[in-house]
């Protein structure tokens, strides 16, 4: 089931603009958001904020909105002669008479007879990212002295990475498909709240301290993530 059947919607504007409302405990202000993936918008709303209040800032963006579904990022179905990014580096997908899949400089070979080949190309790269996204966490984890207790590897769409109280990561894979220092980024991240279990100023200085560069790479996420999720398999 989706996850949207779950969440209250409003309409504004004519013609109406479908929204789906999220009630949040961390978000301090009102703010819309708009999916490039499946191009749902979302309304992400304060808990202690009025639900009038909020709708009324939907309306007073209904035209913003119209401008963001427009230029929503079309979705990519992954085929034969597909270019994929595999590490940020283009990778072209081409016919293999084998049946493993292998990665080369610039291509992807894969058996296109074989049945579900999409799914396999996919549990590939999920293999793939785990490797990855583990030798990263152990690296990072020991220039902090601190122990994880297990890797997860997701396909969220509303979030890139989390990090429990138990020390419990789980990753998107899709940042495999991301420049290894973004993939990088996410990792310090995640394990810096092994650190600080929150953003208060201390975390963004314990992230500062793995990367002191991490602003480039954090900003390379917010303007290109939505497109790691329009490839479709």
């Amino acid at each position: 089931m989706d996850n949207t059947e779950k969440l209250h919607s409003i309409t504004v504007g004519f013609p109406e603009v479908q929204i789906f409302v999220k009630k949040s405990q961390r978000a301090k202000r009102v703010s819309l958001r708009v999916s490039g993936f499946d191009g749902n918008v979302f309304l992400i709303v304060p808990v202690r904020v009025n639900m009038q209040d909020a709708k009324k800032f939907a309306c007073e963006k209904v035209e913003w909105i119209r401008k963001q579904l427009v230029n929503k990022i079309e979705k990519v179905l992954v085929e034969h002669g597909t270019v994929l990014p595999i590490g940020g580096v283009p990778h072209t997908i081409i016919a293999g008479d084998g049946k493993k899949i292998i990665l080369k400089e610039g291509t992807i070979i894969a058996p296109f007879k074989e049945k579900n080949f999409n799914l396999r190309l996919k549990a590939f790269l999920i293999e793939l990212a785990r490797q990855r996204f583990c030798e990263r966490t152990d690296y990072y984890t020991k220039l902090i002295e601190k122990k994880y207790c297990r890797i997860t590897i997701r396909d969220t769409k509303s979030r890139w990475g989390s990090c429990s109280v138990e020390g419990n990561i789980s990753y998107s894979w899709r940042l495999v498909l991301a420049p290894k220092s973004v993939l990088d980024y996410l990792v310090v991240h995640e394990v810096s709240h092994l650190v600080e279990m929150n953003h208060s100023i201390n975390f963004w200085k314990q992230v500062e301290t793995l990367m002191p560069n991490y602003k480039e790479f954090r900003l390379w996420l917010k303007q290109n993530g939505e497109r790691l999720h329009s490839y479709q398999f």
